[in-house]
This record gives structure tokens, C-alpha cells and sequence, in this order.
């Protein structure tokens, strides 16, 4: 039987004797709640993981530590919430300068980040856009909507570590948009700033009418796909497992016909 855990480019005896890490994730709920998960997939990738984690604005106390890996998230909840929960209630002006504001604040964070975390990987998260909005189907006519919020954030975001080699961006958008977003986060059954774990929302009472409205709900199966794309990034950044070389059946695949063998071979077509 295949190991369905164990993900492409590590080899069998990588994961034998595993490399220990430190991380450190900064983040509001649903990031940390994949600290558990981080911690209890690591060793399908060769690594054994010690993770620790703090919200962003109390950052300073938490290197104190030297960490090999920063998990960067801007908390939803803190950052996001005064635009969230407030936008459809704000002027066009009003979310543009309050979205400026963010970048702002975004670039200071994520320079200090750097400079304490050079030479070590910065995993710098991006956004997500609400399940939901409360702008309806009419959003589309918003001049500064949900998505182009998110949009203009995550560019940013990414502007701030495009040249840095210790600096990946986790696309929380592709990651969460590929799995079902309605099936992850709580943005059903919550305010849209929370983006809890959707199972963490749900208790036995109102479990059954949830599942019949969104199908079966996998515990904690978002903090396991931010917990994988940490770990894979972590993969690229390292090098571990990282494949050398690779042997391929040359002949009628790179060259036409079969070497050496004369006939109809590659040696009488060149």
C-alpha cells in the first residue's frame, strides 16, 4: 500500500532520521490551530517539529528565541476585523484609506520581520476572501469590494519578499479556494473577521443541520492544509530530500529509435 503520507521529493530514509526545527507561528485562531497539525505531520517530511505560537502584536516577546522557521499570518481578527465587519457600512473612501493604512502597517511588520529572521525561512501569509460577503450578489458594483481587497493585500504582501531567497508566500486564497472554502472556515456560521476552523464552531446541536447543508465536515482539515503547505515550503526552502538525479529510458523517449543497435535505430537516423 502506497504512504499517503508521505509527500512527493522525500525519500523513504529522509524521513528515517528526521531534522529538527523550531517554529514560530504568528497568527490569529485558525493559524494556530495548525500548530497541532504541524507538529503531527512533520515527521512524513523527515522532520521533527517544535512549534510555538503567539499572536502578531506580541511578537517582540516571542523572539526572544531563536526560531529556524516564522510562520507570519496578520491576524484576521486584529488587522482585518475593522474592515471586515465595518465595510458595508463604510464610504468607498473610507475602506480605501483604512486599506492604506493596512499596507502600511503590513510593510512595517513584515520588514521587522525580516531582519529578525534573516538567514532563517519567513513564511508570510496571505489572505483569503470571505466565503461571504454582505455586500450579496451586488458586490460586483462596489468599486473597492471583498475581493479586490484581498487582491490588492496579497500583492502587497507579496511585493514586500519577491526578492528575499528566505521569504515564501503561503497563497492561503489557491490553498483554501482548491479544498471548498465554505467547508473550512466559519464564515457561515460567524462574523466574516473570526476565519476560524468551521469544526470549533459547531457543536453537537447544530452539527446535523450543518452537515446536511454542507456535507460531512473533516475536523480541522484546514489547519492540516496550512500545517502541509508550511511544511512544504519549508521542503523547497531546506533542500531536504531534495532529488539530485534522475535516470530516464533515453532511447525513444529523448532520441528517437534505440542506441547502438544499428537498423532502424537512432545511429542511422543521425
Amino acid at each position: 500500500m502506497p504512504d499517503i503520507d508521505c509527500p512527493l521529493g522525500v525519500p523513504r530514509e529522509a524521513r528515517g532520521s528526521a531534522r529538527c526545527i523550531s517554529v514560530l507561528i504568528l497568527g490569529g485562531c485558525l493559524t494556530q490551530a495548525a500548530a497541532d497539525a504541524l507538529g503531527r505531520l512533520a515527521m512524513a517530511y523527515g522532520i521533527s517539529a517544535a512549534v510555538e505560537v503567539s499572536w502578531p502584536h506580541t511578537a517582540d516577546r516571542s523572539f526572544q528565541t531563536t526560531f529556524d522557521v516564522v510562520v507570519f499570518q496578520p491576524s484576521t481578527y486584529w488587522l482585518l476585523g475593522p474592515l471586515w465587519d465595518e465595510a458595508p457600512f463604510l464610504s468607498v473612501e473610507e475602506r480605501a484609506d483604512r486599506l492604506q493604512s493596512m499596507k502600511k502597517y503590513l510593510a512595517l511588520q513584515i520588514r521587522d520581520l525580516r531582519r529578525k529572521t534573516k538567514g532563517r525561512l519567513l513564511l508570510v501569509q496571505g489572505f483569503s476572501v470571505p466565503a461571504f460577503s454582505p455586500f450579496g450578489t451586488l458586490e460586483f458594483r462596489n468599486d473597492l469590494n471583498y475581493h479586490r481587497m484581498v487582491c490588492e493585500l496579497n500583492d502587497h504582501l507579496t511585493s514586500e519578499i519577491r526578492g528575499d531567497p528566505d521569504a515564501i508566500l503561503i497563497d492561503e486564497e489557491r490553498i483554501f479556494s482548491a479544498a471548498g472554502k465554505l467547508r473550512l472556515t466559519d464564515s457561515s456560521v460567524t462574523v466574516f473577521s473570526h476565519h476560524g476552523p468551521l469544526d470549533l464552531m459547531v457543536d453537537s446541536t447544530n452539527r446535523p443541520l450543518l452537515e446536511r447543508l454542507l456535507g460531512p465536515i473533516q475536523s480541522s482539515h484546514a489547519a492540516d492544509l496550512l500545517a502541509r503547505a508550511y511544511l512544504d515550503s519549508y521542503l523547497i526552502w531546506s533542500g531536504l530530500g531534495r532529488i539530485k538525479c534522475v535516470v530516464v529510458d533515453l532511447d525513444n523517449t529523448l532520441w528517437p529509435g534505440t542506441v547502438g543497435r544499428g537498423g532502424s535505430g537512432c545511429s542511422d537516423r543521425f
